[in-house]
C-alpha cells in the first residue's frame, strides 16, 4: 500500500477541513485508523513549524492512537 500525506491548512481555499480529507481517504481507499495515524505522523515532519511544535503534534498522535 502506498501512503501519502494529507496537508492543507486553508479551509477557505479548499472548502474542506483536513479532518474531512482523512475521512474521504479512509472511505475511498479502505484505510483504517492505523493507516490514518501513520499518514498523519509522516505529515508532521513536513509542516512549517519548529521542532517543538512537531513534537507536540507527535505526542498528540500517539495519544490519539491509544484511544
Amino acid at each position: 500500500m502506498i501512503l501519502t500525506q494529507k496537508q492543507t491548512d486553508d479551509v477557505g481555499f479548499f472548502c474542506s477541513p483536513v479532518s474531512n480529507e482523512y475521512l474521504l481517504a479512509a472511505q475511498h481507499f479502505g484505510l483504517d485508523r492505523v493507516d490514518l495515524v501513520r499518514i498523519a505522523k509522516k505529515s508532521v515532519d513536513s509542516i512549517f513549524g519548529g521542532e517543538k511544535e512537531k513534537e507536540r503534534l507527535r505526542k498528540m498522535l500517539v495519544n490519539f492512537a491509544r484511544t
